[in-house]
């Protein structure tokens, strides 16, 4: 995808023209993702579609520049050229994006280099790529390659006002088999009609053995059960080709990304020691909690920032997040560097 950021002045010149600024950028949540991860030294790769043209072009040569490997394919129709966003930057850092898909919504299976996926560390997908049907067909492709190669995934919903129109059943069954899930407030309580963070990560733990919720100004919170599913290995598609690589998907430049090993069980943070971990013993949190198999409850305030965009924030963190839980970091150090690069993001102009 292509960035495209204005900045608004507060009064315009109706029917004429007002001086502001654009800034073009690259984008693509799961690009944004691999960018992240290669620029912390790690390998990682992109699954993808953009257009046959100067934009998707120039995408290639980026990620190139950035380190990281594209696995994109080339969509020759020149109606469905490279996708691009416009996005709408408020005085308060705060955004609102209009999509224009193009190529991402045309990803199919036939772009899916199942060697990369199986070879991989680790598997990151972005929700974007369930907006689709073949975008979703391809996306759980890669997800099933994945699993019965025994690469972990992780999922990031991208979007809550696609998951209120699909509704949350259907969104869930798109998600089945990732061990990560890392939604923000919105999503979170899309996927699970909820609205309190402890209520929503709890209920979301059901589904996923790992649950890292985003709270903006709030922190974040996280939550992780006892599981078997990333022991052995873990990795990222998006390093396509690369072994032991991170990587991402989804559609266009909005593909699938991948990072190195994740240790598993053994890797998740125990309570104690950790400021806010685990509920009260003996309480009926905690029986509840015991019956899931919870590990660990951790929450982080916010990192101080002075917000200036707030594009790309949550593909950062994610990145952050992966970063630290693949080299079997634990659930509190994963989330403290999930945090503090969450909130680099939102420092400057750009999802990067």
């Amino acid at each position: 995808m292509v960035d495209a950021y204005f900045q608004i002045p507060d009064r315009r010149n109706p029917r004429t023209d007002t001086r502001g600024r654009v800034e073009l950028a690259a984008g693509g949540s799961a690009a944004n993702f691999a960018v992240w991860i290669a620029r912390h030294g790690r390998r990682s790769g992109l699954i993808g579609r953009v257009g046959d043209d100067f934009l998707g072009r120039a995408l290639v040569a980026d990620l190139k520049h950035e380190g990281v490997c594209p696995y994109l394919a080339f969509d020759p129709d020149p109606e469905h050229g490279t996708g691009r966003v416009g996005v709408i930057v408020a005085a308060d850092g705060e955004r609102d994006m209009v999509c224009d898909r193009r190529a991402n919504a045309r990803l199919s299976m036939e772009d899916i280099p199942e060697e990369v996926v199986s070879g991989a560390e680790w598997l990151h997908v972005s929700g974007y790529v369930f907006l689709e049907d073949a975008p979703a067909k391809a996306a759980r492709h890669c997800i099933n390659v994945a699993r019965e190669a025994g690469v972990p995934v992780s999922i990031d919903p991208a979007a809550y006002s696609f998951i209120q129109a699909l509704g949350r059943q259907a969104f869930l069954k798109l998600c089945e088999g990732a061990a990560v899930i890392l939604p923000n407030l919105d999503e979170g309580r899309a996927m699970t009609g909820l609205e309190r963070p402890e209520d929503i990560a709890s209920c979301l733990l059901d589904h996923f053995p790992v649950v890292a919720l985003k709270l903006g100004a709030d922190g974040c919170l996280g939550m992780a059960r006892q599981w078997a599913g990333i022991a052995g290995s873990a990795g990222i598609p998006g390093s396509a080709g690369i072994p032991g690589a991170v990587g991402a998907m989804g559609a266009g430049a909005d593909a699938v990304a991948g990072a190195d090993a994740v240790a598993g069980a053994d890797a998740v943070a125990r309570p104690g020691g950790v400021a806010g971990t685990g509920p009260a013993p003996g309480s009926g949190a905690d029986r509840q909690a015991r019956k899931k198999g919870l590990v660990a409850r951790v929450r982080f305030a916010a990192v101080p920032a002075q917000v200036v965009d707030t594009t790309g924030a949550g593909d950062a963190f994610d990145a952050g997040f992966v970063l630290e839980y693949s080299r079997g970091a634990g659930l509190a150090a994963s989330l403290a560097l999930a945090n503090e690069m969450g909130a680099r993001a939102v420092s400057k102009i750009g999802a990067r």
